[in-house]
């Protein structure tokens, strides 16, 4: 008895016990952290006021923003009581209402905590974006939406709206798309109505077929300096000239001409104008984009990164009758249009007017036609 005892004892001391699994705890990322909080409070809507907006929403190189810029701001001064619903978490999404009532979101402060009389966050990070055609899905948690009259958009947005889960996901899939993507598809859909391809209607019935980017780099090599990426763009993914506001964009080698040149012959053209009167030196990289009739060209200052646009108008330069008449008509004939080609082409695309041209500042002469 005592052997089987022992026996069993010592059988029970080799037994293999169940092992135990072992489930390695999951720590959560600070994405998902944001994602359970924003599921309690989804965010809040916002307004900034047009005074705001044209003082304190400048971009990091000072100049007024436009859709695709990123303001870095990163606190919001409000005590409205609205905003509260974010002391539970979740987003404040900043909007404000640009001329021709359109809605744009112009910042996002993630997270924000309250202190003394405003909300605060890490720098923003998005975009600006025309949400202007998404106006009319909001919701909100009241379920009223927005229901302005006329002209009174902005002020149908001072008190915050806190948002349901459906109004922040439309807000984020805005910011997914690329301002440049979306400026460049409307051009495409544009571009295929060749009955409203341009304004002047003069531009062939048959879109001109988009460029290879080795024909661009042959173009650049042409020009001598490298083309912009949302000019390159316009060639690569819309058509080799033929479309665009006025009698239109020019094409280059190959595609459509306008006054008998393309964009490398008449950016050569320009340069070449110092050798019929030495006053006339073109700036270098000012690059003529569209044609206006009447020799008037649309041009591009490719120098700055925002793509400035100016409006050459030689029809007065040969009224001097001294040298300081030529020089003073000379930069007189350079107009300031007063938008960046992005804008000047999403005015086009938008049907909306062009603001009026202005003389260039002094600055802008000094450094461009003077140097």
């Amino acid at each position: 008895m005592g052997k089987k005892k022992c026996a069993k004892k010592a059988a029970g001391k080799s037994a293999k016990r169940p092992e135990k699994k072992v489930t390695a705890k999951k720590i959560p990322t600070p994405m998902a952290k944001h994602k359970a909080a924003t599921d309690d409070s989804p965010g809040v809507m916002a307004i900034i006021s047009q005074k705001m907006f044209l003082t304190d929403c400048k971009t990091v190189e000072g100049m007024l923003p436009e859709p695709g810029d990123i303001v870095p701001l990163q606190q919001y001064v409000s005590t409205n009581k609205n905003l509260q619903p974010l002391s539970q978490g979740g987003d404040l999404y900043l909007v404000t209402v640009r001329p021709g009532e359109e809605l744009w979101l112009v910042a996002v402060l993630r997270a924000p905590k309250f202190s003394k009389d405003r909300w605060h966050a890490g720098r923003n990070e998005a975009p600006i974006v025309n949400i202007d055609s998404l106006k009319n899905q909001f919701r909100f948690t009241s379920g009223t939406g927005i229901t302005a009259k006329e002209g009174a958009l902005g002020m149908s947005l001072q008190t915050p709206r806190t948002l349901t889960r459906e109004d922040v996901e439309l807000l984020e899939a805005a910011l997914r798309v690329r301002p440049e993507q979306q400026l460049i598809e409307q051009l495409q859909q544009r571009n295929a109505n060749r009955a409203t391809a341009t304004d002047g209607r003069i531009h062939p019935q048959k879109a001109a077929p988009r460029v290879s980017k080795k024909h661009l780099q042959s173009v650049e090599k042409a020009l001598g300096f490298d083309l912009p990426e949302l000019v390159r763009a316009l060639y690569l993914n819309v058509g080799n000239g033929g479309f665009g506001p006025e009698y239109g964009i020019v094409g280059t080698k190959g595609g459509v001409k306008l006054d008998g040149h393309t964009l490398e012959t008449c950016y050569h053209y320009m340069l070449q104008l110092e050798n019929e009167n030495p006053i006339w030196r073109w700036p270098k990289h000012l690059l003529p984009l569209a044609n206006y009739g009447c020799g008037m060209w649309s041009c591009i200052d490719c120098t700055q990164e925002r793509l400035p646009m100016f409006l050459w108008d030689p029809n007065n330069l040969d009224t001097g009758d001294t040298v300081a008449e030529e020089r003073r008509n000379w930069y007189h004939s350079f107009w300031d249009l007063g938008v960046t080609m992005k804008t000047w082409l999403s005015n086009w695309l938008a049907e909306k007017d062009q603001p009026e041209p202005v003389p260039p500042g002094s600055a802008w002469i000094k450094k461009r036609l003077k140097s």
